[in-house]
């Protein structure tokens, strides 16, 4: 399989990283706790992953419920629930 290295110095595939995983989508699903309305990415954690990352956020399950509903999926907002010993 062919790899790019991209400006982050990471590793990008050419193919979906869920299809060279072998992703567990139907199950990931199930436990996704994402409420953004039409989100192509639930269920398929390493693309999810890669998106928020790319913004600098965490994905929907880092958070907790009342949080996640925000879409506020900040590290700063994440490192203060830290802080606060919220999680």
């Amino acid at each position: 399989m062919e790899h790019e290295k991209n400006s982050k110095n990471f590793f990008v595939s050419q193919k979906s990283q869920s299809d060279f995983l072998g992703c567990k989508k139907g199950e990931n699903k199930e436990k996704c706790n994402c409420t953004y309305p039409g989100c192509d990415k639930k269920g398929v954690c390493c693309d999810c992953l890669k998106y928020h990352l790319e913004r600098k956020e965490l994905p929907a399950c880092c958070f907790p419920e009342d949080i996640e509903k925000t879409y506020n999926r900040s590290f700063e907002t994440f490192a203060e629930l830290v802080n606060n010993k919220e999680i």
